[in-house]
């Protein structure tokens, strides 16, 4: 494949350009630590002398170990029967000790009595991750298979990607969303980047009413993505992730055993919401001969079962039928349970569990089920609307500049496609910057910048900081280590020549511009012809403290 160049056109230019990503982040403390904040023990959001006494009592009963050993975390309250409402791990060390209440006491003591933490630190000031699940995410390092994330989608259609390899059984994912308008949206996704799993956040001030807690592959990669239900919504989150083994706590039943409050039949089962793609329940198989059914309703895709007993001598048959009654999935399992993923198209369908040792007991069962399709942001438009126009002019989209950092997501509708937005300058220089939104890198979409009569602008280069310590003073120092589009087109053949690996660019730049003056912004597909959902990026900034060489000539 040739470099990624432009058509021969005199009066254009460009540079090579690296881009460096923050990728690995280092947030991790224990999952009995308030995430909020580590001193509010009760999770009230203020400190009081409660937030010691709680503590101080745990440890008057003989209680100091791990935590683990005492009762799973807070995050784990819609699934396990033994666990805590506190956060008593203050000092993050994942053991209840004397410094957990020291402290407390310690901060009570130089603050206010009721020192409120309602008030949250300011987050981010730049958008710190990618908003793309892939190589790129953000690495979550956990320790004791934990971590939190305070963060901020920080412009309109701004998303949040991490990443983590799965060590433990399952994984919990919450949400607070701390001010966000109208509420998130969090997604865990596998390694082929299909959403397995949804959960949203509502109201500011609030965790999720669920999370997500779903059973993981260890050694395998996974993703999560943070995105506003609506996509132009700004504002702060804190992100909450444990892994876990699923026996290292009771779980939390639907009913006593003998209740037996799922029916043997289709005709009488229960009926499992996917609302968020996943169910997970904990019941029992109630005497010998009992059958627990269930029905779900899906859409085309992905359905994914698993049940393991939660007594070691049962072992478990799991059945799948159509609406039609066709038997479409048989497993039997072994002591650790059985397990089994199908392409399924629109419709009902029935689970059936049963023991084939005739032995009651405990039993955990998960549903996931997903579309057949990759992640990818959300976008101003649908696919082939084409809502920007084609030529410069006032009809052009405008883009609000309030901020110094602009982001829209949307298409390269077909090859000729060309999508025109209008920008007022609000600072002494310009940045843009476009990639496709799956970050393929063989396809390049392409962007431009015009002054408000619709003549192209050249980019400038950066050279140097001000307090630079290599004093970068040489005149030339920007033709030096300038390349040229041109220059890339004269070294395409030769490098083809000997099979070598060809230049590629990153497609944008920086321009002079000047406060309260309209400029264009353009994007198509580029010379290899990109059609699809691009991601655009314009940053504005001031000249101080950078030096800058003249636009680059035409050549």
């Amino acid at each position: 494949m040739f470099p990624r160049q432009r058509k021969h056109d005199p009066a254009r230019s460009t540079r090579l350009q690296v881009e460096s990503l923050e990728n690995r982040i280092v947030l991790s403390a224990s999952p009995w630590q308030n995430p909020l904040n580590s001193m509010d023990i009760n999770g009230d959001t203020y400190v009081t002398p409660i937030d010691a006494l709680l503590p101080i009592n745990e440890l008057n009963l003989g209680v100091i170990d791990t935590l683990r050993e005492s009762a799973a975390p807070p995050i784990l309250h819609d699934m396990m029967e033994d666990v805590t409402s506190f956060y008593m791990d203050s000092n993050g060390d994942g053991y209840l000790s004397p410094a957990d209440v020291v402290g407390v006491i310690n901060l009570l003591s130089d603050f206010d009595p009721f020192v409120d933490t309602e008030d949250f630190p300011a987050g981010e000031q730049s958008d710190r991750y990618p908003d793309v699940p892939g190589t790129d995410a953000a690495m979550l390092e956990m320790d004791w298979g934990y971590a939190f994330i305070d963060s901020e989608l920080n412009n309109a259609y701004d998303a949040d990607a991490f990443q983590f390899v799965a060590s433990d059984d399952r994984v919990a994912i919450d949400l607070y969303n701390i001010d966000v308008p109208d509420g998130l949206t969090v997604e865990l996704l596998n390694s082929n980047l299909e959403t397995i799993a949804t959960s949203n956040v509502g109201s500011m001030d609030d965790w999720g009413e669920s999370n997500i807690d779903v059973p993981v592959e260890s050694a395998s990669t996974y993703y999560i993505v943070i995105t506003g239900t609506t996509p132009t919504d700004t504002g702060e989150y804190v992100l909450d992730v444990y892994q876990y083994e699923d026996d290292w706590w009771e779980p939390t039943t639907d009913s006593e055993r003998g209740d037996d409050i799922h029916g043997d039949t289709p005709e009488t089962a229960t009926v499992l919401e996917v609302e968020y793609g996943y169910h997970n329940l904990t019941s029992h198989i109630d005497w010998v001969d009992d059958i627990d059914t269930f029905a779900i309703t899906v859409e085309q895709g992905q359905l994914d079962f698993s049940v393991y007993p939660l007594d070691n001598e049962s072992l478990l048959k799991l059945s799948v039928t159509d609406n039609n009654g066709e038997l479409i999935a048989l497993i039997q399992g072994n002591h650790e349970g059985a397990y089994a993923g199908i392409t399924v198209t629109a419709g009902t369908y029935h689970l059936s569990v049963d023991s084939i040792n005739d032995m009651p007991g405990e039993y955990m069962l998960d549903v996931a089920h997903w579309g057949n399709y990759e992640w990818q942001p959300t976008a101003d438009s649908v696919m082939g609307d084409d809502i920007h126009v084609d030529a410069i002019g006032l009809d052009a989209t405008i883009l609000e500049s309030g901020d110094d950092f602009i982001q829209r997501i949307s298409h390269v509708d077909t090859v000729d496609d060309v999508d025109v937005f209008l920008i007022t300058a609000i600072d002494d220089f310009v940045s843009t910057a476009t990639y496709a939104s799956d970050w393929t890198i063989d396809a390049f979409p392409d962007v431009r910048f015009f002054d408000s009569a619709g003549n192209e602008q050249y980019q400038i280069v950066i050279c140097y900081f001000e307090d630079d310590q290599f004093s970068y003073d040489d005149p030339d120092f920007a033709d030096d280590f300038e390349i040229s589009i041109r220059d890339i087109a004269f070294t395409a053949d030769d490098l083809l020549a000997y099979e070598s690996q060809p230049l590629s660019y990153w497609p944008g730049g920086m321009y002079p511009v000047t406060a309260g003056e309209q400029y264009y912004v353009v994007v198509d597909g580029g010379i290899e012809g990109f059609v699809g959902q691009y991601t655009l990026e314009i940053t504005q900034f001031s000249a101080e403290p950078w030096f800058f060489a003249q636009p680059l000539d035409a050549e």
